[in-house]
């Protein structure tokens, strides 16, 4: 088990998460290629049972869930030609996950080193390549504060697994304004793999939508 705590003045977490999926490793044997010239390691533990508390204004609240827990490190940053990523890591009702990147181009062709996962119920790893996803924006967000204007939902297919999804945002501002301007956080979705009816909860991250958040 890990044990997760953080506070502050108004609002605290005191977690414990168990053990669950076995470890995934992306790419080859976890060497995960984003371009020509860079690369990172990386895995992902991607369905990880979680409970404790939520402190709130005071109030503590029993919370459990779900948790996915990914440890990514790498040798550099994108390449010239790439601005940025479109990441999404979804649960499933049925036991199985989702994990895939897109990786965003300046002339808006599909990048090869696009990449995706599927973790079975019985925890079997499906890879699939650039060329087996297609991702496509349905509604805009405008955020208030910066300008910048990011996708907050998504049509999600894959043929080859029979898999057509819809994401949504939660909430459509989960903008981070901190160093640099960028969108992370909670989704839900919804949709069919393998011709079964399925919905679940996720996370999305979208970089370089804006001038500092391109992680260049």
């Amino acid at each position: 088990p890990m044990s997760v705590k953080a506070a502050t003045d108004k609002v605290g977490i005191t977690l414990t998460i168990q053990s669950g999926k076995p470890m995934v490793k992306h790419g080859d044997n976890g060497y995960s290629r984003k371009s020509a010239n860079s690369a990172s390691h990386y895995y992902s533990f991607p369905r990880l049972p979680v409970n404790g508390q939520v402190q709130l204004q005071g109030k503590a609240f029993e919370v459990e869930g779900i948790a996915w827990f990914d440890r990514e490190w790498s040798n550099g940053s994108l390449s010239k030609e790439q601005v940025g990523w479109n990441w999404f890591a979804l649960q499933f009702n049925n036991n199985t996950e989702l994990m895939l990147y897109e990786l965003r181009r300046r002339d808006n062709l599909p990048d090869p080193f696009t990449y995706g996962v599927l973790v079975t119920a019985n925890s079997r790893v499906r890879k699939f390549k650039s060329e087996e996803i297609s991702i496509q924006p349905l509604r805009y967000w405008e955020s208030p504060s910066t300008g910048v204007t990011y996708p907050v939902e998504w049509q999600i297919n894959v043929p080859s697994l029979d898999m057509f999804l819809r994401v949504a945002a939660k909430l459509d501002d989960q903008e981070h304004r901190n160093v640099f301007e960028y969108w992370e956080g909670s989704t839900s979705v919804e949709g069919e793999i393998g011709r079964k009816v399925l919905f679940g909860q996720g996370y999305v991250e979208l970089t370089g939508y804006s001038q500092t958040g391109n992680f260049q």
